[in-house]
C-alpha cells in the first residue's frame, strides 16, 4: 500500500536549488503581527528548532477539535429547534481554545523568525510550515460551526456549512497554486485576521455564551449571516486578486515562463487545479447521490474525509512547486470514491461503514506520506526535523 520513497531524485535536485521568495503585504501583519512576532521570539532559547514550534501550534488546534468533537460531535449542541435534551459545551472549552488559537498564530508567525535566528533555515521547514498549515484549515474551521449549530432557527444548515469549508480550503490552496505561475507566494491578507477572529469569537462565547451569536446587532441582520458575508467577500477578493497576481506576473515576465509560451504556462496551472477540483466534486457528488444523506447523518467524518483529501492534493501541489517539478493531476486517493459512489447510490453498500473506512484510510496514509517525506528530506539534507544540530 505504501512506496518505499515518495521523493525522486528529481524532487531532491529541485530542493536543492530552491530559493524562497514570498510577499506580504498585508497591513494587520506588517504593522501589528510582525511586531509583536519580532518580541516574541527573543524569548526563544537558540537551541530550539523552528519546527517545533510548527509541530506545537498543529498540536494546539489538534486540542480545540477534539474538544469540540467530544462536546458536540454533530454540531447541534448549540441548536434549540430539535428538541432535543443537550448538555451544553463548558464556558472553560471556550476559554482554553482561545488561548490555544491565539498560542498556535503565535508559534506559527514566529517559526520562520526561529529558524532564521538560529540559521536553521531549509526548505524543509517551509514545507513543514505550509503542510501543517493545510491541515490547519482542516481542523480550525468545524469548531466554528459548532459555535453557530447546523439547524434553520439560527445557525446554516449543512449545505451552507459545507460549501464555507470547502471555500475556506480553496481560499488555501490559491496562493500555493498561483506561485505554480508567478514563482512568487503571495501571502493572504485574510489568514492572520481569520485567526485573531476565531479567537475572538472563542472569548466572545466564553464570556457572553453561544446565545450572544444570535442576536442581530445591526438593522435586525444576524451575526451568522454578517460572518457569511464577509466569508463570500474575502473569498470573492482572493480570487480577483489570484487572477491579478498572476496577470501582473506574465505581463511582467514570470520566472516560471522560461522558454515555454503563456499558453502552456496556463495549461500547466490548469492542470495543477485539478487535484483538488476532483477531490471536492466527487465528494460533493456522494453527497448528492447518497440515498441516506451521509453528509447529514455524519457530518463531522464527511467533513474529515473532504479535508484529508484536500491537505493532501494540498502538500502535494507544495512540493512541486519547491522542487521544480511538474504538479500532479490526479490523486489516487479520490479513486475509491469512484467506486464508492455508485455502490452507494445503488445501496449495495452502508455508507457510514464505507466512509469511516474510506476516513481511515485517508488518515493513515496522510500521516505516513507526511513522515516519509519529512524523513527522506531530512536524510538529503543531512539534518534533523526538531533539531538545529546537524548530522555527523
Amino acid at each position: 500500500m505504501f512506496p518505499s520513497r515518495y521523493l525522486t531524485e528529481r524532487h531532491l535536485a529541485g530542493f536543492d536549488k530552491y530559493k524562497y521568495s514570498a510577499v506580504d503585504t498585508s497591513p494587520l501583519a506588517n504593522y501589528i503581527m510582525h511586531p509583536f512576532w519580532n518580541r516574541v521570539v527573543q524569548f526563544y532559547p537558540k537551541w530550539l528548532a523552528a519546527n517545533v514550534l510548527t509541530f506545537g501550534g498543529v498540536l494546539l488546534l489538534v486540542l480545540n477539535y477534539s474538544l469540540f468533537a467530544y462536546y458536540d460531535y454533530d454540531f447541534n449542541t448549540t441548536c434549540n429547534d430539535l428538541g432535543i435534551k443537550r448538555s451544553p459545551i463548558p464556558q472553560w472549552v471556550f476559554l482554553v481554545c482561545a488561548v490555544s488559537q491565539f498560542v498556535s498564530h503565535t508559534m506559527d508567525g514566529t517559526d520562520g523568525k526561529q529558524a532564521r535566528r538560529t540559521n536553521a533555515s531549509s526548505p524543509l521547514g517551509e514545507l513543514f510550515d505550509h503542510g501543517f498549515d493545510s491541515l490547519s484549515v482542516v481542523i480550525t474551521v468545524p469548531p466554528m460551526f459548532s459555535l453557530f449549530g447546523m439547524c434553520d432557527e439560527w445557525g446554516d444548515n449543512i449545505w451552507i456549512s459545507n460549501v464555507i469549508y470547502l471555500g475556506c480550503m480553496f481560499c488555501f490552496y490559491l496562493p500555493h497554486w498561483e506561485k505554480t505561475v508567478t514563482g512568487v507566494l503571495f501571502l493572504s491578507w485574510s489568514y492572520d485576521a481569520s485567526q485573531l477572529g476565531c479567537a475572538g469569537v472563542y472569548l466572545i462565547c466564553w464570556w457572553f455564551g453561544t446565545e450572544f451569536l444570535q442576536t442581530k446587532p445591526a438593522f435586525g441582520v444576524r451575526v451568522k449571516s454578517i460572518a457569511d458575508t464577509t466569508f463570500a467577500v474575502i473569498g470573492i477578493a482572493s480570487v480577483f486578486c489570484t487572477c491579478w497576481n498572476i496577470y501582473s506576473a506574465i505581463q511582467k515576465g514570470s520566472p516560471k515562463l522560461g522558454s515555454s509560451s503563456v499558453s502552456g504556462l496556463l495549461l500547466r496551472a490548469f492542470f495543477a487545479l485539478c487535484p483538488v477540483v476532483f477531490a471536492f466534486g466527487f465528494s460533493l457528488m456522494w453527497a448528492v447521490l447518497s440515498p441516506s444523506n451521509i453528509m447529514e447523518m455524519q457530518p463531522r467524518a464527511f467533513f474529515l474525509m473532504e479535508g484529508f483529501l484536500f491537505s493532501n492534493a494540498c502538500c502535494r501541489l507544495i512540493i512541486s512547486e519547491m522542487s521544480g517539478t511538474s504538479a500532479d493531476k490526479w490523486n489516487w486517493l479520490c479513486s475509491p470514491l469512484l467506486l464508492i459512489i455508485p455502490l452507494a447510490y445503488l445501496r449495495l453498500v452502508d455508507e457510514t461503514i464505507m466512509l469511516m473506512l474510506y476516513c481511515s484510510v485517508l488518515a493513515i496514509y496522510h500521516i505516513h506520506y507526511g513522515v516519509r517525506i519529512v524523513q527522506e528530506l531530512c536524510d538529503h539534507l543531512n539534518i534533523f526535523c526538531f533539531s538545529i544540530k546537524k548530522r555527523n
